[in-house]
């Protein structure tokens, strides 16, 4: 694109008929004389930024758009600052898989260099049009400092960064150069994701995203992400896959925009950060950048400092993936010659068909020993247990709990500090045999957990509350493959979906072991915890002191999640709520609680990468003797069971809820409802509440009844 001189000012594109173009002008315009020079000739003139749209008449020297080159495609809008083409052919075949067939690159270098780069890229045959469009004149301002400078990254050198006297590479300043591009190449694309050559969509398949676009009323859909770096020894700053680190405690976030331009309000305006004019109703889909791309040929250690950074599993996980490339991550700390094993400290009552699927999962994430305290059990689950106890795979113990007093679980734990297995294990995590502990970083382990986050002495994991995905009928399968409806990323309500569970090192430094969180910690240890949450960053005291659950602030799934399948299938339901709790005894297992638990948002495939592993483990563990059988009459015991209830008429009522048309349109409306409805429960909805847009913007709740 050329700047010309239309009515005095600096017109970077015109683009349009005789009879109506759209006029778009640099800085340096004097709206005032634009509009004296046009007279009659203006429709419309409007400050965009630091520049000025128009819409003229009578203008001969307009060009025609030029949308066939992108029309009907899902199309990546992208600014390059100086990156290779190398670096551009990997941004291009990422965002390719993930769905998107066309791609415009503005490039803001000068001709010779952005001739060079059209000609490198061009000649890599990437199977995807891709449109390079440039301008004569820079876009950035002169004298302002370059934007790939090493000293404008956070942890950058102490010095005053280099000027970009032509304002070739300082940071984009003439935001109306988007709107150039909207009218004269992007008018008749599908989609249109606004990014860099440095930013990438945190996502394996975008066609979830096209889906939310589509949908949204504005055809707008906000991008926000995080900045994410190499391991300062050793990483690659121009290899996508090593940019799998984030600085603790992040403040800088970064922003991109989608559109949807058929259905976009033709006063909008499009800008560097977002669409001006638009009402944005969709939350933000993730994305994040690539640092060592944004500064290139800068050192990795010039960038951030080893000891802000935490690795990004998520970033990790879909890297990885999609290029193929095993990131270089920090160096594991040296362990000692004989290394403490992770313990799980749990109990059981009537879980015999979900006992080896459990264990197989758990054994695979790196888990070696497991404490079991087990309690009036009718389907076999003490015989199984016994019979994997000989073994030397679980310690099987009978819950005190009619000796001690209180519930069955709180009993066990007031127990277990004496068990040889939990003076032995370097790490213990109390968890419940529905709850899966699942971790992004590297092949999913323990000590990729740790290799990801060393200095991490406790480490309290989110849940995230997996639905029944309208699964009726039991199935002797692994929960995991069974069900992946589940709350999102963004769940703050029911109370229930950011609960976490803690795994901690077996230090010392607490006194007891508690359901949520260890307790009573030694003030003299104080100094030597660091206690982390899911994805790595500083877990606030006051959130760990007394607290059960995450908040907005704290939650997230970076690092490590806690898979929740507190309902199962609905015949399962009937079981776990005749077996009764082991904590919170006195509260009833009924239609509420299967209302606030039965999560079935969008999918989460987060244990899928353990499949594989977890048959070839469950496979050794049924080869045992005796395991086979006595896990098959566990699974004939759960059915028949199931067939008792369901000719008990309260549990057959329970049964005809909770398979409703109705509780199954709850279901996917949960984070809709405030606490005072998960508090009273589902008949406090009305009809025509439980049937509105599951994915819109609205917010039920009630007042609680006043108490006498």
């Amino acid at each position: 694109m050329s700047v010309t001189d239309l009515g005095g000012g600096r017109c970077l594109d015109l683009t349009g008929t005789p009879a109506r173009a759209v006029a778009c002008f640099l800085s340096g315009t004097d709206p005032t004389l634009l509009r004296d020079a046009l007279g009659a000739r203006r429709l419309s003139l409007r400050q965009v930024g630091r520049g000025l749209r128009a819409v003229v008449s009578e203008v001969d020297e307009a060009r025609l758009p030029e949308p066939d080159h992108l029309a009907g495609r899902r199309v990546m809008l992208a600014v390059r600052n100086g990156q290779s083409a190398v670096a551009a052919s990997e941004w291009v075949a990422f965002h390719q898989r993930l769905g998107f067939d066309g791609v415009l690159i503005l490039d803001r270098a000068a001709p010779d260099e952005a001739e060079s780069f059209a000609q490198a890229l061009g000649g890599m045959a990437l199977g995807i049009p891709i449109l390079h469009v440039t301008t004569d004149a820079p876009l950035g301002l002169p004298g302002a400092p370059d934007a790939r400078d090493p000293a404008l990254s956070p942890d950058g050198p102490k010095s005053e960064p280099r000027r970009s006297e032509d304002g070739r590479h300082s940071p984009l300043a003439e935001e109306i150069v988007f709107e150039a591009l909207r009218h004269r190449f992007l008018a008749e694309a599908r989609t249109v994701f606004r990014l860099d050559l440095t930013d990438y969509l945190l996502a394996e398949d975008a066609r979830p995203l096209f889906d939310r676009l589509d949908g949204a009323p504005d055809k707008v859909l906000p991008l926000r992400g995080r900045e994410l770096y190499v391991w300062p020894e050793g990483g690659a700053p121009d290899r996508l896959s090593d940019h799998i680190y984030g600085r603790r405690a992040e403040t800088r976030w970064i922003t991109g925009w989608a559109v949807a331009p058929h259905g976009l309000a033709d006063d909008t305006v499009w800008r560097i950060a977002g669409v001006q004019g638009a009402v944005v109703t969709e939350p933000s889909a993730p994305m994040a950048r690539a640092m060592g791309l944004v500064f290139p040929g800068a050192a990795p250690g010039a960038l951030a400092r080893a000891e802000a950074l935490v690795e990004d599993g998520e970033a990790s996980t879909i890297f990885t993936s999609a290029t193929g490339y095993e990131p270089r991550r920090r160096p594991r700390p040296a362990q000692s010659e004989e290394e403490r094993p992770a313990l799980i400290l749990t109990t059981m009552r009537n879980e015999g068909p979900f006992i080896l699927d459990w264990l197989a999962h758990h054994r695979v994430v790196g888990v070696e020993r497991f404490l079991i305290y087990t309690n009036d059990c009718d389907d076999g689950t003490d015989r199984l247990l016994d019979l994997l106890a000989a073994e030397g795979i679980v310690t099987h113990r009978d819950n005190p709990y009619r000796k001690n007093g209180g519930a069955p679980q709180r009993a066990a734990f007031r127990a277990a500090p004496s068990e040889p297995d939990v003076t032995a294990a370097g790490w213990i995590l109390p968890l419940d045999v529905d709850e899966y502990l699942t971790i992004r970083p590297g092949e999913g382990r323990i000590s990729d957990l740790m290799n990801a986050a060393p200095e991490g002495t406790v480490f309290s994991i989110p849940w995230r509350i997996f639905g029944s995905g309208d699964r009726v009928t039991f199935e002797d399968r692994p929960v995991t493959e069974q069900f992946h409806m589940a709350a999102p990323d963004f769940a703050p309500r029911p109370l229930q979906a950011w609960g976490f569970k803690t795994l901690y090192r077996n230090d010392g430094a607490f006194a007891k072991i508690g359901v949520h969180a260890p307790r009573q910690l030694d003030p003299e240890r104080q100094a030597g915890v660091t206690w982390l949450d899911g994805s790595g960053r500083p877990f606030p005291e006051r959130e760990w002191q007394e607290g059960w659950r995450m908040t907005p602030a704290t939650a997230g799934y970076g690092l490590a999640q806690i898979n929740h399948y507190a309902v199962r299938s609905a015949e399962s339901f009937l079981v776990k709520r005749d077996r009764g709790r082991t904590n919170h005894t006195r509260q009833d297992q009924g239609l509420n609680y299967w209302f606030r638990m039965n999560f079935n948002g969008p999918e989460n495939r987060a244990a899928d990468r353990y499949a594989e592993r977890v048959a070839l483990e469950k496979a050794r563990l049924l080869a045992l003797p005796g395991v086979a059988e006595v896990h098959e009459a566990a699974v004939d015991w759960h059915r028949a069971r199931i067939a008792a209830l369901m000719r008990d008429p309260d549990y057959r009522a329970l049964f005809e809820a909770i398979t409703s048309d109705r509780m199954r349109a709850l279901s996917r409306r949960l984070g809709h409802f405030g606490n005072n409805v998960f508090y009273l429960g589902p008949d406090v909805i009305p009809d025509e509440v439980a049937t509105r847009d599951p994915g819109g913007d609205w917010t039920f709740s009630v007042p609680l009844p006043a108490s006498d």
